[in-house]
């Protein structure tokens, strides 16, 4: 019917800081380019299930 999904806002891995994406919790990002506005600065991120962590591609 009318489900309500559960939602959270992507926070930055470098500042801990909330960003302006906000994921579902069946939402799958692989190698995302996130921009912190507050740091000014560019992760390469992974989501899966709500679980944020950097990217593990050499030279980042």
């Amino acid at each position: 019917m009318n489900e309500e999904k559960k939602t959270r806002w992507v926070r930055c891995p470098e500042c801990d800081k909330k960003t302006r994406i906000k994921v579902c919790e069946d939402t799958v990002l692989i190698k995302f380019p996130l921009h912190c506005q507050k740091c000014k600065k560019t992760t390469l991120i992974n989501v899966i299930n709500f679980k944020i962590e950097k990217s593990l591609e050499p030279g980042t």
